[in-house]
């Protein structure tokens, strides 16, 4: 495989590319540099691609070097002491349920909430037991927070795009960006995008020009043992086929 063309568009413009995962970015860094190789050159600069948590992270120390930010950004570990201290109260005592497992669902909770820009739901009431337990103890995390000066990774993208917003940070992110290998994009990943944007970022989406794959056709089983002689039978075939292609 090469680098996109498009992605190479924006890195001679200057522009950074970003990838949905670690592995991805270090996929296109390995074609960046063959594509480099191949060109006859021995030494190059090395080129702006970085996974999208390593962009947040980036973006997040340039806010705090250029003083637009000044609060404690909570490790997972960290933060995932902050929720066992609020719900313990709760549930201490209660020899099936364990502190640890319901602080680790609380954290998830709030974080898919961030993801979302759904931290609104926090001040709903009569939701039920459960749901109006999560939510006294997301407020009492956020009161804390408040408080202490911290804040949850999960607001990450949210709190640099008031940032952005605010125009407290006008360095820090590239005129031009791409983003490749995003299935879809989160409402709080989008805020960011958009936010940007009003800064006059340019946000481009790379489409792949591969054509999707062939849907393969639908078997019906009679019942687990028919299911598992065609499964063995698909395995075979499979194996056969990748024999012969060595």
């Amino acid at each position: 495989m090469r680098l996109p063309e498009a992605a190479a568009a924006t890195l001679h413009a200057g522009g950074a590319v970003i990838a949905s995962s670690p592995r991805a970015a270090r996929a296109l860094q390995r074609f960046y540099g063959e594509a480099q190789r191949e060109a006859g050159h021995t030494a190059w600069q090395a080129a702006e691609i970085i996974d999208w948590d390593s962009w947040l992270e980036r973006m997040w120390q340039q806010a705090l070097r250029s003083g637009a930010e000044s609060r404690l950004m909570l490790s997972t570990l960290q933060e995932h002491e902050v929720w066992m201290r609020i719900a313990a109260p709760s549930i201490e005592g209660r020899r099936l349920i364990s502190i640890e497992g319901v602080a680790e669902l609380a954290q998830d909770a709030y974080r898919l909430l961030c993801a979302y820009d759904s931290l609104a739901f926090l001040h709903s009431t009569a939701l039920g037991p459960d749901a109006d337990t999560f939510c006294e103890w997301a407020r009492g995390f956020e009161r804390e927070c408040r408080a202490q000066g911290w804040f949850s990774r999960a607001q990450l993208p949210l709190i640099l795009c008031d940032v952005v917003m605010q125009g407290k940070m006008t360095r820090g992110f590239p005129s031009r960006l791409m983003l490749i290998g995003f299935d879809r994009e989160t409402p709080a990943q989008q805020k960011l995008l958009a936010a940007l944007q009003e800064r006059n970022c340019s946000v481009e989406r790379f489409e792949s020009e591969m054509p999707p794959a062939p849907l393969e056709p639908l078997v019906v089983a009679k019942d687990t043992r028919d299911e598992i002689a065609i499964c063995a039978q698909w395995v075979r075939r499979a194996l056969e086929v990748a024999a012969a292609g060595n």
